[in-house]
């Protein structure tokens, strides 16, 4: 099997270069454009992909997620793929990433569609990819359909025509320590008290939309794989995938965590691994690691 996480690092390391303000003149590049949830879920995808020990015991109390991520990053992941909308008058869903029996679609270089294998299927991941920001709650036509809702209704539109799937079918939300009771549970009249009670609202709010705008055909079938896809679901922080790992290449994208979770703007890291700074100092931090 290829190695691939070398690539990713230097492709990275290179990418910073550009955030270097040597000359004083500013930076052509904003460092949020590397330091960000997008290159860091490369990255651990990455690291997954070439992973070859048995994740720590402290991560199976998430049940196979993380073993499931690493059978599908292996058959083929895709970085901001293209998923064709659940319902009419709706654009493109673009994933974090998505993993597994799929491919690309033929007229498109971007969509997915199911790569069907069903004597040896691995299934189907979602992962969404959050740093500081909370789940999107709506789409510009549509109120209350939120990302998590969405992302799991294109899910279902994608596979309900391959039942053999509908075991191996999840959405993983990853975030940082802390994320969840910053954004939702210290929030006065909060509806969702943990992550289990916004996926299981999801299928309310897949049906509400279903009743508001024409009806999927196989109902059903649309119905089942939504229920599927909810009860595998899970949100995995950040910080516990980089404890489960035992692999010396995690200290590398601790340090990138570090970086992109505190919301640095004047530091650019050195990704060969020494962890200096190449420039600037960091921003002070509170005791959850957010940036004050």
């Amino acid at each position: 099997m290829k190695k691939i996480f070398k690539n990713f690092q230097s492709a990275v390391s290179a990418i910073s270069e550009c955030c270097r303000d040597d000359a004083g003149f500013g930076s052509p590049i904003a460092e949020s454009e590397v330091y960000n949830e997008t290159w860091m879920l490369r990255m651990i995808l990455a690291l997954i992909h070439d992973y070859e020990g048995t994740f720590l015991c402290k991560c199976m109390k998430k049940g196979s997620a993380l073993n499931q991520i690493r059978e599908t990053v292996r058959r083929k992941w895709i970085s901001e793929g293209g998923l064709e909308p659940a319902f009419e008058n709706e654009g493109t869903t673009w994933t974090d990433a998505i993993l597994g029996d799929i491919k690309f679609r033929d007229e498109s270089d971007r969509g997915v569609v199911v790569n069907p294998n069903e004597n040896e299927p691995v299934g189907i991941v979602i992962v969404e990819a959050k740093m500081g920001s909370n789940i999107s709650p709506d789409i510009s036509n549509s109120k209350d359909y939120n990302q998590v809702a969405r992302n799991i209704a294109c899910l279902a539109k994608l596979t309900m025509n391959y039942e053999y799937l509908y075991k191996r079918l999840r959405m993983v939300v990853f975030v940082p320590d802390g994320w969840w009771n910053r954004h939702h549970k210290s929030k006065p009249n909060n509806q969702y008290p943990n992550p289990g009670a916004l996926l299981l609202d999801s299928l309310r709010i897949i049906q509400h939309q279903r009743r508001k705008k024409k009806a999927i055909t196989n109902e059903q079938q649309f119905e089942k794989a939504i229920k599927s896809i909810i009860s595998n679901s899970v949100f995995i922080t950040w910080d516990e995938i980089l404890r489960s790992i035992d692999d010396r290449n995690v200290k590398v994208i601790k340090e990138f965590y570090m970086h992109a979770k505190s919301g640095i703007s004047t530091e650019v890291w050195d990704m060969s691994g020494s962890g200096r700074a190449c420039r600037g100092a960091p921003v002070g931090r509170d005791k959850r690691g957010y940036s004050r």
